[in-house]
């Protein structure tokens, strides 16, 4: 994995990071939503590395032009790309698609501790 590329995920990460924590937006998680995340930003990645092709000879080498080259020659690779940096910085991603699972019994149901967490910090409150 070349340097920019961990450059870049680590930029942005870093970017989301300050909104996040000054926000208090993140949601918790469990071990099934870690798993997606890291499990869907891995597999968006590597989907995306394996969509690269190399650009047409005679490509400008400004950084722009490589930018909408790639996008015509390669959009399936680019949007999985864009879609694994965002799932990388942006946690909350996960815990949806784990809900998601959950709500079509794929996955095991939550502990209770956690599904009450969960709940409370989206704001579906249930008194018992």
């Amino acid at each position: 994995m070349s340097p920019t590329i961990i450059a870049l995920y680590l930029i942005n990460y870093g970017w989301a990071w300050t909104f996040r924590a000054k926000g208090d937006l993140d949601l918790p998680r469990d071990r099934l939503s870690n798993a997606v995340w890291l499990g869907g930003t891995t597999a968006l990645f590597f989907l995306a590395r394996f969509l690269v092709k190399p650009l047409p000879a005679g490509v400008p080498q400004d950084a722009g032009d490589h930018l909408v080259i790639a996008a015509q020659v390669m959009p399936f690779a680019l949007v999985f790309s864009i879609a694994s940096i965002a799932f990388f910085c942006w946690p909350n991603f996960s815990v949806h698609v784990a809900r998601l699972t959950r709500a079509l019994r794929l996955a095991p149901p939550p502990d209770p501790e956690y599904h009450r967490a969960l709940e409370e910090a989206l704001g579906h409150c249930t008194t018992t």
